[in-house]
């Protein structure tokens, strides 16, 4: 018997990129294509370790955490657990106007999960003696197999949602846009709310 997981995500931004253009990334070990527009209100998060911004989704109420680390993205994960990145994202502002540049990618991968299962301590389920599918065949059948494959597609494609003018007085004050430049190694999280829906990190093209 075979196990296949399967994933694929294609999002459409809330707000598309405009321009596009070549750039080196990662110290010029690699030229890639970036994605760059001038976010007005977007949600950002910065503290001396690092640099966050959450970029909505059409969809409801999904987006995708760019997490961009100031040290070595290795370094930098080994201090990551689940409640630092929930601060994380608990302290994202709505406010902030944002400079955002970031390469345009497509990665997919494929895991083999036996070496998973035997970790977890459920490798029997791949010997031929276990029992485990007693309840769903007479027959003696094991899992000969089992893969994980992801796939995830980042473009600066985009739906641009309806929207409404409205005119209203408000004082005008100039703000210098955030810079926030991914040209090298970053995480990303498609998330909802709180729930992490699909994680990865960006390495090289």
């Amino acid at each position: 018997m075979i196990v296949v997981s399967a994933i694929f995500f294609k999002g459409s931004w809330e707000t598309p990129f405009r321009r596009t253009f070549e750039g080196a990334f990662n110290e010029g070990k690699h030229q890639v294509k970036y994605m760059q527009h001038n976010f007005k209100n977007i949600s950002y998060n910065e503290s001396n370790e690092f640099q966050a911004i959450s970029l909505p989704y059409a969809n409801d109420g999904l987006k995708m955490t760019v997490l961009l680390p100031k040290s070595d993205l290795s370094s930098f994960e080994v201090s990551l657990n689940a409640s630092k990145l929930k601060e994380i994202f608990a302290g994202m502002r709505n406010d902030r106007e944002v400079n955002f540049q970031m390469p345009k990618f497509s990665i997919e991968s494929e895991l083999d999960l036996k070496s998973v299962f035997e970790q977890l301590g459920f490798g029997h389920v791949f010997t031929a003696a276990s029992d485990d599918y007693s309840n769903l065949t007479d027959e003696s059948v094991f899992l000969s197999m089992a893969r994980h494959k992801a796939k995830i597609e980042v473009n600066e494609e985009g739906t641009v949602a309806a929207a409404a003018t409205v005119a209203k007085m408000m004082l005008i004050m100039y703000v210098i846009p955030i810079e926030f430049v991914c040209d090298r190694p970053f995480l990303y999280f498609i998330r909802k709310e709180d729930e992490v829906l699909f994680a990865g990190r960006f390495v090289k093209p």
